[in-house]
């Protein structure tokens, strides 16, 4: 093995000495031993983990959950809406919109897809929320529930419901915050 090699090998696995380190590039990594950001095409394949990840897991699972069928399939009408959302975005931008017509077309395709993640996003809920405590050790029982695909669901619907509840909870303070701003200018006006 060359020298260059075990010095490469060895900052790697963290076993050289200081002295040496600074000789040593490591391949996938910046000068700052940063990862190298995302970029073009990987950047675009990344967004589909999530969406693909349900479907798939959604599909293994389709007849494992008696307690509640639909949450399986819910899972796989989301998979599919969201997956078909990206590709959508994609080829919206290559048709030729210089028609009214074909601009029209591409507004209301755009809008049902937006209507149809609201609608699988409030199923969901319903789904979730109103199944009976399922029992994931004995498959033999009737309110089994594949853990998988369960707790998939409600972590995934907790996590929007999240962000959702958060992001209201920053607006309203932002709102606030003008209001407050824009009522002590006014007083402050006033006693002027």
């Amino acid at each position: 093995m060359s020298e260059e090699n075990k010095d490469q090998n060895e900052a790697e696995n963290g076993l050289m000495d200081d002295s040496n380190k600074e000789n040593v590039k490591i391949t996938g990594l910046g000068a700052t031993g940063a990862k190298k950001p995302l970029s073009g095409p990987k950047k675009q394949i990344k967004k589909y983990y999530n969406p693909m990840c349900v479907l798939i897991i959604s599909c293994i699972y389709v007849k494992s959950c008696p307690n509640a069928p639909s949450i399986p399939a819910v899972l796989i009408v989301y998979g599919l809406v969201v997956v078909l959302g990206f590709v959508w975005q994609r080829l919206k931008g290559r048709i030729n919109q210089t028609k009214d017509v074909m601009k029209r077309v591409v507004f209301i395709t755009t809008n049902l897809l937006y209507l149809l993640n609201i609608i699988i996003f409030i199923t969901w809920i319903v789904v979730v929320y109103t199944s009976a405590a399922p029992d994931f050790d004995d498959v033999d029982a009737q309110n089994y529930c594949n853990r998988n695909v369960y707790l998939l669901a409600l972590y995934l619907i907790n996590t929007y419901l999240l962000t959702i509840a958060v992001s209201l909870l920053l607006f309203c303070c932002c709102i606030s915050g003008l209001f407050l701003v824009g009522w002590y200018v006014k007083k402050d006006n006033d006693q002027k």
